[in-house]
């Protein structure tokens, strides 16, 4: 979804109008020997108007619902979370005001597994669907999906404490500013050795485009951190090498742009012989000012999380269109 929140947020910010097309066939499976021939459909022209017009804005795009307003492009998920809500019957409880029980450390062992694991399982994979537009809760389902493989009650007991924190507002969603900061921050944080099945540590991460967000993610690391700084800067490697795939293609390709890069970590100008230093010039790595715990949302699952949640999202005013 990385590819579409970067083509929204360049489409906003250059005042370009969006639409979408619809296919009613297409070949996805197996090659193709024979030659096929196509033609202009009749229903391309944006401003011709037919009962079965191929083009049209764009209000409803896999799952992902659009807002327009005068400073900007609102994308949510409202339906998918309000159907989500019925299906797991969550009517009958209240609503919470945080993604999780900050009294509870969940544990792969402790609590009586699952008779049918796929329950849990169909739920987690719903809830990372939903991570598309909800900053928020990127913590949250990556710690929930450590527990597929065995889960248990008091996994399925967090994950819906998750879904009555959606209760709260299930409108939320991401905004897509129209201003003309087209500069590129990441921000990055870890939490060292938080796991505590592997003592592994869990990093999370945030790009943005100006101020809209476009990339982000919460995921506990592959090898254990000696100390503190280390699992910061793996945090960090991770976040640089994430801004030459994403957004220019390759890992070298970031270096040419290297100076809109910002990250909370201060490092050396030596940073050894990992691979990503390519991508960062000397002194272009900084402290930023302002966004004070932003990065601590993907990596601790922090007590002040409703104040950091009002600066990542927003509330659509009215109804989207393309909903049921």
């Amino acid at each position: 979804m990385t590819i579409v929140r970067v083509s929204v947020t360049v489409a906003v910010k250059k005042a370009w109008d969006i639409f979408q097309l619809d296919v009613n066939n297409a070949f996805l499976h197996g090659d193709l020997y024979e030659e096929v021939y196509m033609e202009v459909p009749p229903g391309l022209l944006i401003d011709q108007i037919g009962p079965q017009r191929i083009w049209g804005k764009l209000y409803y795009f896999l799952g992902l619902e659009v807002l327009y307003k005068s400073d900007g492009v609102i994308i949510s998920q409202r339906k998918f979370t309000l159907d989500l809500l019925k299906e797991y019957d969550c009517s009958v409880y209240k609503s919470l005001s945080s993604p999780l029980d900050p009294a509870v450390k969940l544990k792969a062992d402790e609590g009586t597994l699952l008779p049918d694991p796929t329950y849990y399982r169909k739920l987690v994979g719903k809830l990372n669907f939903l991570t598309n537009t909800r900053l928020d809760i990127a913590y949250s389902v990556q710690l929930l999906s450590q527990f597929i493989q065995a889960p248990r009650d008091t996994h399925l007991t967090a994950a819906f404490h998750l879904l009555m924190y959606l209760k709260t507002d299930p409108t939320l969603g991401i905004f897509f500013s129209k201003n003309d900061d087209c500069s590129i921050a990441a921000y990055c944080d870890s939490d060292w050795a938080s796991c505590p099945d592997s003592r592994k540590s869990v990093p999370g991460y945030i790009v943005l485009v100006g101020d809209s967000p476009i990339s982000w993610k919460s995921k506990k690391q592959e090898t254990i951190s000696l100390a503190s700084p280390e699992a910061e800067y793996k945090s960090l490697r991770k976040v640089v090498g994430e801004l030459g795939k994403q957004l220019f293609g390759t890992h070298r390709g970031a270096k040419d742009n290297s100076d809109y890069l910002s990250a909370p970590q201060h490092i050396d100008n030596d940073l050894g012989h990992h691979g990503e230093n390519e991508n960062i010039a000397p002194g272009n790595i900084v402290p930023p000012a302002g966004l004070d715990g932003i990065p601590d949302v993907y990596a601790i699952d922090v007590s002040s999380h409703v104040a950091i949640n009002g600066n990542l999202v927003v509330n659509p005013e009215s109804n989207i269109r393309g909903d049921a």
